[in-house]
């Protein structure tokens, strides 16, 4: 059974929320990191959209920053798809490590645009 986990960029505890989840919530675990991944990455494409008449080297770095960590998540979500009872907390802790780096990544993107 999936149940409907609301989960957005801007929560602090996204990853509190999901963290927990066992092998059989890996939809509702994935469908989750989609969920989250899909708000920070429209935030940061307006962002990038605005950036594009600015010439700061900050945000220009923040983005790319978010770019690099946002295609390591894009991996390490596939990881989950195709996880196994038994490498299951594996490929977990591997995609938690990767979106600390991108909610960091995302937070500099965030930063920057207030800065600028």
């Amino acid at each position: 059974m999936v149940t409907n986990v609301s989960v957005t960029a801007g929560t602090p505890d996204v990853w509190d929320r999901i963290k927990d989840f066992t092998f059989d919530r890996r939809v509702e675990f994935s469908a989750s990191i989609d969920s989250a991944s899909r708000d920070m990455d429209n935030r940061a494409a307006e962002i990038r959209a605005r950036a594009q008449d600015a010439s700061s080297k900050d945000r220009a770095s923040a983005i790319k920053e978010y770019d690099d960590a946002r295609a390591d998540l894009k991996a390490r979500r596939g990881d989950l798809d195709k996880a196994t009872a038994d490498t299951w907390a594996d490929a977990k802790a591997k995609t938690a490590e990767s979106w600390n780096k991108t909610k960091a990544a995302y937070d500099k993107v965030t930063k920057s645009d207030t800065a600028h």
